[in-house]
């Protein structure tokens, strides 16, 4: 009977890591402004619906409060999940896409299920800003 309990309780757990989350909204249209009001920035994600322990990229396009695109931006990334105190499985790294304001966030990968939080630190042209994405997987 354990043995059973076992294997079924394996079971469920392989097939949660699997299951394709759609509860991001990152799309075109969603613009999240940075915590001193210096940056916009849209967000996009390589995957249609996020999967847990998927590596995949997010798409940042970085604009100053005027709507300008930003070049040579250095954007810091990390990511947590509160409720558990612990951080991402990798080490995300930022870097510019096509020199417009346009970056690659890549190496991002979402372990299990509940709230993250990504944290953006935006330096640009001598103005640093912070921006705080929360999400529910």
């Amino acid at each position: 009977m354990k043995t059973d309990a076992a294997v079924l309780s394996v079971m469920v757990i392989a097939t949660l890591l699997f299951i394709p989350v759609q509860a991001l909204a990152l799309s075109p249209e969603a613009v999240s402004v940075s915590r001193n009001g210096h940056f916009r920035v849209q967000i996009q994600s390589s995957l249609q619906s996020v999967a847990l322990n998927q590596i995949h990229h997010w798409t940042v396009y970085l604009q100053d409060v005027a709507g300008n695109s930003v070049a040579d931006a250095s954007i810091e990334v990390t990511g947590r999940m509160p409720a558990h105190d612990h951080g991402l499985p990798t080490q995300p790294r930022a870097r510019a896409a096509d020199g417009e304001g346009k970056y690659l966030i890549e190496g991002l990968r979402f372990h299990m299920p509940g709230e993250w939080q990504l944290e953006m630190d935006i330096s640009a042209s001598g103005t640093e800003d912070s921006l705080v994405i929360t999400f529910e997987l």
